[in-house]
């Protein structure tokens, strides 16, 4: 590196370098968090290295480089001192020396750094990513203007200095393509952190996740400073002490992995046979009725059929056509002692007969029952997503489970993973799934880590502008219950303002879309408001955070290096996807939310007549907690997560036909009233109250 960075740099530098190699240790979509295209898995990370871009260099699985800087903050400046121009410096160089390649150049930083970087830049270039040449046709506003211009005239030159020719406008629009600026919020109680720990705690066993968290950094520091460069699977067998689970103590994220060695080996559970639990009937013979019957069973005849017929989720038929009532399958005699013995107190009989089968011991030697594990192979090869929710109720492994096979007489064969209340007594199970994590998250019911990870990026944009401002602990939010822009319209609207910049009309942080006449009626509405106010309270925009309003409420609410900038007329403009990438804020406004559903009565929790939302999964303990010294006890519930402000809306709105209203991180004192936080009112019921 050219200069020595700044402590707090290097500490971005490093939380950002252990972020990836847990991305790549454990097999997670670097796009989850990083403005790339989807399915970016890492093969190889690379630290100080010696190509041009040499702060992090990550190879894919797919052969693809990314080149890292990482810059905790910058701004747009065009000084051969400032971390902005070295790192495009770099770029530009590694673009020269590379030709035409796939590879991207990606600038990492955090949501401290200038906007004209990280948002006017950052959507430009995702715009260009998109179209490079329908981006030309777009146009951009004051400040997007300059800070492109500024970027290309700074691209251009360091071009010229490199290779002594100027630049071409399409060599130009192919770098840019391949630049990328990300925000990642990820140092010391930031947000993003926040997902971090929770996504350790999904994958790592018997370490808590602030101490991984803190060895991968420390780690990452070590691997820089020697230059190191570490492929996956040897990281992956250096940490297999944290990251691999024994056959019966396995994440439920890293099932896929657990039934590779299941299938695999030989020894670990039986293809060719089922151990079966039944009840006893007279159908066997005198004496069987009010008895357990314990037996093994083949599986398979010697062309491959299937010797039973496992029916309606609770029957096993004999190929004599005896029909039996089972009580529980496995695949082993193991996994039978362990239900048996787990559920002593609860089985309908005390005598059980044991009937076990003549000559099985070499069954798994058989052709047949060989084709079955090759078939269960290419299984877990195809639907690896497909394992980290439960199959029957879809919702997310985050406690003890099953591994479970399904081959029911009316259901193809399906490989997977099972709640320990959604089994039913004819999935063969495979084995118990558990981990340490389960116990010490033993209050995330149903919780699906993927999901919750994946959803959380650029979002929650209303809680994280209230983190940003003086409100008080208890506030109201209006909601209204068809709030978001229509995807199906194809017009928008634009405000020119006094500087002769320009924004557009925005919904909940998207661009708001309208069809031809609603678009007129609304920008002719528009216009005879800023009319009507502007001799005297005009209608603006705050410079930097665009902020909408009156100017006396934009007095009082602007930050003290912004000026309110006037909206001097609305107009009707044709909607692109240039315009909805480059002036969106965020991806949802409210989402991802946790609601609680009391397994009682299946009802979600409301208190207050108000329907309870959580914004973290780590801190539902403390609400909980908060909630029994207010009297109210919660027993069994388990977790839904709604993922988007669709799902959110659509909830919404059913509780809101019921008068029932939302709060979101609620605490109560010991009265039983709100003390702390978000206060959901539908704008349409405050509207007729104000009326």
């Amino acid at each position: 590196m050219g200069t020595q960075p700044t402590n707090a740099g290097i500490d971005f530098q490093q939380r950002v370098s252990g972020w990836i190699l847990f991305n790549m240790v454990t097999d997670i979509d670097l796009a989850n968090s990083i403005d790339i295209k989807e399915n970016t898995y890492i093969e190889k990370v690379a630290f100080e290295t010696r190509d041009i871009i040499d702060d992090l260099v990550v190879t894919t699985k797919d052969n693809e480089k990314l080149f890292f800087q990482m810059k905790r903050t910058v701004s747009l400046s065009k000084s051969e001192d400032s971390d902005f121009f070295k790192a495009i410096n770099q770029f530009v160089r590694q673009y020269v020396q590379e030709g035409k390649s796939v590879n991207y150049y990606i600038l990492l930083t955090t949501s401290n750094t200038s906007n004209p970087i990280k948002n006017e830049l950052k959507k430009i270039l995702e715009s260009i990513r998109l179209n490079p040449l329908t981006f030309i046709e777009n146009p951009l506003n004051k400040s997007e203007k300059s800070a492109f211009d500024r970027f290309k005239s700074l691209i251009r030159e360091i071009y010229k200095n490199v290779t002594s020719k100027d630049m071409s406008e399409q060599q130009f629009l192919e770098f840019s393509s391949k630049m990328v600026i990300s925000v990642l919020d990820i140092e010391d109680g930031m947000a993003f952190e926040k997902s971090v720990l929770t996504a350790i705690s999904g994958k790592i066993n018997s370490v808590s996740p602030q101490f991984f968290w803190s060895f991968l950094i420390s780690t990452s520091l070590s691997f820089a400073s020697r230059r190191m460069s570490v492929l996956c699977n040897e990281l992956k067998d250096k940490w297999k002490g944290y990251i691999d689970k024994p056959k019966e103590n396995v994440n439920s994220e890293e099932i896929v992995g657990g039934f590779f060695d299941l299938v695999l080996k030989e020894d670990d559970f039986s293809i060719g046979k089922d151990v079966v639990l039944v009840e006893g009937n007279e159908e066997l013979g005198e004496g069987f009725s009010n008895k357990m019957l314990l037996m093994e069973l083949y599986r398979f005849d010697d062309d491959g059929t299937k010797r039973l017929q496992y029916i309606d989720n609770n029957y096993v038929v004999f190929k004599n056509g005896i029909k039996m009532k089972v009580l529980h399958r496995t695949a082993t005699n193991i996994g039978m002692e362990r239900y048996l013995k787990e559920n002593e107190k609860i089985l309908p009989y005390d005598e059980l007969i044991i009937a076990p089968a003549n000559n099985i011991e070499n069954v798994e030697q058989e052709l047949p029952v060989k084709l079955h594990k090759e078939w269960c192979q290419r299984y877990i090869k195809e639907n690896k997503k497909e394992f980290m929710n439960c199959l029957h109720c879809a919702k997310g492994i985050s406690e003890k489970s099953y591994a479970i096979e399904i081959d029911d007489l009316y259901e193809h064969s399906i490989l997977g993973v099972v709640h320990q209340d959604c089994l039913r007594p004819t999935d063969r199970v495979i084995g118990l799934i558990t981990s340490d994590l389960f116990d010490k998250n033993d209050f995330l019911k149903k919780f699906d880590y993927n999901l919750w990870i994946s959803s959380i990026k650029d979002s929650q944009a209303m809680l994280n502008n209230l983190k940003g401002s003086q409100m008080p602990p208890l506030v109201t939010m209006i909601w209204d219950p068809y709030g978001g822009t229509n995807n199906h319209f194809n017009n928008c609207i634009k405000i020119n303002l006094s500087n002769g910049d320009f924004r557009y009309i925005l919904d909940r942080g998207m661009v708001d879309r309208f069809n031809k006449s609603e678009a007129k009626k609304t920008a002719k509405l528009f216009n005879e408001k800023f009319e009507k106010n502007k001799n005297r309270d005009p209608y603006g925009y705050t410079s930097i955070n665009y902020i909408y309003g009156t100017y006396t409420y934009l007095i009082t609410n602007k930050n003290d290096n912004e000026d309110i900038l006037e909206c001097i007329s609305a107009e009707v403009e044709k909607y692109n996807n240039h315009i909805g990438i480059q002036y969106r804020t965020n991806k949802n406004y409210y989402a991802p939310l946790m609601t609680i559903t009391l397994l009682e009565t299946e009802e979600l929790l409301t208190i207050n007549e108000r329907l309870v939302f959580v914004s973290d999964p780590m801190t539902l303990k403390n609400y909980i907690n908060n909630w029994e010294k207010a009297g109210l006890d919660l027993k069994e519930y388990e977790l839904n997560i709604l993922s988007t402000d669709e799902e959110f809306d659509s909830l919404m709105r059913e509780y809101d036909r019921r008068d029932i209203r939302g709060v979101i991180n609620p605490i109560l004192d010991r009265r039983g009233e709100f003390g702390q936080g978000v206060l959901l009112e539908n704008i349409n019921k405050l509207n007729r109250v104000n009326r």
